[in-house]
């Protein structure tokens, strides 16, 4: 069904997703620590951007499954 070169490709978004769920992981910590000089200030903002990206990155991880 699903081509190796896909599933690669699905398992590299995957790897990019968790790279940009700990970023901004650390910008809500320095956040929490009054030591931001980002464009995000707001807690609520970079906490539903991070549940946006753990949402796409839990889809990706079904298809993975369904495909095995």
């Amino acid at each position: 069904m699903f081509d190796e070169r896909i599933m690669e490709k699905v398992n590299e978004d995957i790897w990019k997703l968790n790279v940009e769920i700990n970023r901004y992981k650390k910008i809500l910590e320095n956040i929490n620590k009054n030591k931001t000089r980002s464009k995000y200030r707001n807690k609520t903002t970079v906490r539903n951007i991070i549940k946006d990206l753990e949402r796409r990155k839990r889809m990706l991880q079904k298809l993975v499954i369904e495909q095995n």
